[in-house]
């Protein structure tokens, strides 16, 4: 079966060794992988096919990226197969001590990552045809300590990094060559930033702060690379409910946050004019009655723009919610079970169709159909990928 690359998808997952229910970073004394590998290597035994892996004949890829407690410290590429979710190895670098997040360019040839430990931040140049991925440049400095989310400006042109520990965010310019330069702004929006992201269409960015029960709103400067305070400078879910992520809808008229500590979803409006965000819901991710120990954790947007997901680390589960396109009101469909425990990240492929969720206490990442017409995950079924202590999966499609 030949490649069409129009077909092509990525999934891509990266993983840390320990989540508390404020994501703490990892040891910097727990060892683990050095940025000394500069090329994919084969796979090994961790790396190798579970039991629903496709074969040769495989008409999708995708890039799984871990870390393990054990000092692993590596980014893992997969592909998969679109017929059923399932998924190849198809090596691993090298990534510093805890490559806990990642980000795609737009084109689709360049990954960056976080090393929450070391407080830096790693590029790599991806070759889709041979499915691997290689060190671009040296690590750069995050600015701050605890470095746990990264994003790309959709001009590709600057790298956006929340630091935990530090409470800060920082804009990184990206190279010619897809390296990272030194940073050209630090903002110290408030107490443990979870998330830096623009809006789709740019030009303004977010930053929640979970110490501080805050979303920060800046205005970005494409040119010289650096954030100016919105007015009003952030805007405040439900007090106690401290905000981590952040995704907008298709067509940016709604954003729609995962709040950490109440296991809740608020959803804003946002003003595309002016950059600002308005509170308007805030509903449980829980199913009603459940009333044991719960964080939230992840959200996401369907690319049809119809339903929302969240993750509930306790609950072990997938919430999900249809969206009035009108008004941007949630309504609960309804949970999903992930198959294993602390699902800390999930993500849903380009094209709606699968969604696959990292469980990190249990090492094992699970895939799920969306069906089309509620939105709903429907487990593939047959063992789930093994992967150590993942703390991240992302889903791209090739251009």
């Amino acid at each position: 079966m030949t490649f069409a690359r129009a077909s092509l998808a990525l999934s891509c997952l990266a993983f840390a060794c320990s989540d508390s229910a404020t994501d703490p970073p990892a040891d910097p004394d727990a060892g683990g992988g050095g940025n000394d590998a500069a090329q994919v290597g084969d796979a090994g035994p961790e790396d190798a096919p579970s039991s629903r892996d496709a074969g040769p004949d495989a008409t999708a890829v995708g890039a799984l990226y871990t870390f393990t407690g054990s000092g692993d410290g590596k980014i893992r590429v997969y592909a998969v197969d679109e017929g059923t979710g399932a998924w190849t190895a198809k090596g691993s670098i090298g990534a510093g001590a805890s490559p806990s997040f990642l980000a795609m360019d737009v084109a689709k040839s360049r990954l960056y990552a976080v090393d929450e430990s070391g407080g830096n931040v790693l590029a790599f140049a991806f070759d889709a045809k041979a499915g691997t991925l290689a060190a671009l440049g040296s690590p750069v400095s995050s600015q701050g300590a605890g470095p746990t989310h990264l994003s790309l400006d959709p001009t590709g042109k600057w790298v956006l990094v929340a630091n935990y520990t530090a409470g800060s965010t920082a804009v990184l310019p990206v190279q010619a060559d897809g390296s990272l330069g030194a940073a050209t702004d630090v903002k110290s929006p408030g107490q443990k930033a979870h998330l830096a992201i623009t809006n789709p269409s740019g030009g303004f960015a977010f930053v929640p702060c979970l110490g501080s029960n805050i979303v920060a709103q800046f205005t970005l400067d494409g040119v010289q690379g650096k954030l100016v305070a919105n007015t009003p400078p952030s805007v405040s879910p439900p007090a106690g409910a401290g905000p981590r992520h952040l995704a907008f809808l298709t067509g940016e008229k709604f954003a729609f946050g995962i709040n950490e500590l109440q296991s809740s979803v608020t959803g804003y409006s946002f003003d595309k004019a002016t950059g600002r965000l308005a509170v308007l819901q805030t509903v449980s991710s829980l199913p009603a009655g459940f009333g044991n120990a719960n964080t939230g954790a992840e959200i996401a947007v369907h690319p049809g723009g119809g339903f929302v997901y969240a993750s509930n680390r306790g609950h072990d589960s997938i919430a999900t919610f249809s969206v009035n396109g009108a008004t941007g009101a949630l309504t609960l469909v309804g949970h999903e079970p992930t198959g294993g425990q602390t699902p800390r990240s999930f993500a849903v492929d380009p094209g709606g169709k699968y969604l696959f969720a990292a469980n990190q206490n249990s090492g094992t990442v699970t895939g799920f159909r969306l069906d089309a017409g509620s939105g709903k995950p429907v487990a593939l079924g047959g063992a789930p990928n093994t992967v150590p202590s993942p703390t991240f999966v992302g889903a791209w499609r090739l251009p």
